[in-house]
């Protein structure tokens, strides 16, 4: 979602600005309006799992995480998990 910049009424020769408008990209108009699927409440999806990290390691993952490279850690950490069980044990494949 876009939001255009204000622009001044120089028709009046005022300084007061228009109120900000939500432009929404044309391949949003209908996805917005679907109703969403309801998801499987938090407990059904996840589990939690506490863990240490090396040192570096930790350092990289905040250091990504503050840049805004990744959205969240967890996410990076599922991803990660998931590509090398698919990679060293077959997760995931279709056999």
């Amino acid at each position: 979602m876009r939001v255009k910049p204000r622009q001044t009424n120089k028709a009046e020769g005022t300084d007061k600005a228009f109120k900000a408008e939500t432009v929404l990209p044309p391949s949003q108009h209908l996805s917005s309006m679907k109703i969403p699927k309801r998801q499987a409440p938090f407990e059904n999806r996840y589990r939690r799992v506490t863990t240490y990290l090396e040192n570096g390691v930790y350092d990289k993952v905040q250091q990504l995480y503050e840049s805004g490279e990744i959205d969240r850690i967890s996410n990076l950490v599922n991803t990660a998990v998931r590509l090398y069980l698919m990679k060293h044990y077959g997760y995931g494949c279709k056999e």
